[in-house]
């Protein structure tokens, strides 16, 4: 079975804060489990950080089990019937959490750019040295 490159990350930040003879002990590898991996890949990159930020605060000393983790990422989990951020948010949340924008690239003008009427990328204007910006729908997917 192939293990994500999310499950793998997670596992090692886990590792890391457990210790890798704890883990080995536990499991008889570093490799995470096919169900921890799975269960890791079922909270998803938009909601690990704050599942595992709940781990490390509730188990500081030792790895929850895993229906403690499991039971953890449920209370993450997205509320049913919750639509998904309109494209629109979704590159503007992408632009200011990720981007070292200016001032005055932050308060201007965003262009958004459009393909059979639907929005599928932003342009943000450069300003004096520091440069502009475009970010695409196809872009932000490729790595969801």
């Amino acid at each position: 079975m192939s293990v994500s490159a999310l499950a793998r990350e997670t596992w090692k930040r886990l590792t890391h804060w457990y210790g890798a003879d704890a883990m080995e002990r536990k499991f008889r590898t570093l490799a995470p489990p096919p169900d921890w991996a799975k269960a890791i890949d079922g909270v998803g990159k938009e909601r690990i950080a704050l599942v595992l930020a709940d781990v490390r605060t509730k188990y500081p000393s030792f790895l929850p089990n895993l229906p403690e983790f499991d039971a953890i990422a449920a209370r993450h989990a997205p509320k049913s019937g919750a639509r998904p951020d309109p494209p629109n948010m979704r590159l503007a949340n992408h632009a200011i959490r990720h981007l070292p924008l200016t001032p005055k690239q932050f308060r201007g003008s965003w262009t958004y750019l459009r393909a059979d009427n639907e929005i599928v990328g932003l342009v943000i204007a450069a300003d004096g040295d520091a440069p502009g910006y475009r970010v695409m729908l196809s872009d932000l997917d490729a790595f969801a």
